[in-house]
């Protein structure tokens, strides 16, 4: 009786064993719940694609694709990004820009306005990435060279003035009466800015004369 009480108790146990491990794989399974009821009539969410591939067209179809991209530089005076609003003068101007495009082309944009969207970036790819597609416009300060008129095009009010560069010295720095008193000077520049490119043209200039530089 002991033995047959043994082997029943036995079986009991494992049979305990398979019912508890048949709970935990049931209870690991997901569950599928069911999809929440569409409502009728519900109009889909529209978004803005904000991935920028190469792209090229002018501005009949930026005002057909209801998009602009406008490339910037990061400066605390032209744009910057203020806990999640746009500030700086760019920041200020472009938003401007965008509801006078809206306002002048409200017929033709319909009920569908047309949005600019400022993308920040470095100023030493700002023009090539405007040519290659990467941008419909960029904004930042930038001087106007022949070297640049190569890449890109250029536009500015008929009323603003021919922009001069103008040499900026400190108290303690040496006296600079003429350009040529730049000769055999040091000076610290921006290597992607218009006076980079004035400052080699003065070096040239100066190889030729037999001068320092």
């Amino acid at each position: 009786m002991k033995r047959k009480g043994y082997i029943y108790a036995l079986y009991l146990g494992l049979a305990v064993l398979m019912i508890i491990a048949l709970l935990y794989l049931a209870l690991r399974q997901p569950v599928e719940r069911p999809a929440a009821p569409v409502e009728e009539g519900r109009k889909q969410l529209r978004g803005l694609d904000i991935y920028s591939k190469e792209w090229t067209g002018d501005f009949d179809k930026m005002l057909e694709y209801r998009r602009i991209r406008v490339l910037v530089p990061h400066s605390r005076t032209l744009y910057f990004n203020d806990k999640g609003r746009e500030r700086g003068i760019i920041g200020d101007t472009v938003r401007d820009f965008e509801q006078y495009l809206n306002k002048k082309y409200a017929r033709k944009l319909g009920r569908r306005p047309l949005t600019v969207f400022i993308v920040p970036h470095t100023r030493d790819v700002l023009l090539m990435d405007v040519a290659k597609g990467l941008g419909d416009i960029a904004v930042g300060d930038i001087t106007v060279t022949a070297e640049r008129l190569k890449t890109v095009d250029f536009v500015s009010p008929e009323e603003i003035p021919h922009v001069s560069e103008v040499l900026v010295t400190g108290p303690n720095s040496p006296n600079i009466n003429l350009i040529d008193d730049l000769s055999g000077k040091t000076i610290h520049v921006r290597k992607a800015s218009s006076y980079y490119e004035s400052l080699l043209a003065l070096n040239e200039r100066f190889k030729k004369e037999g001068g320092f530089w």
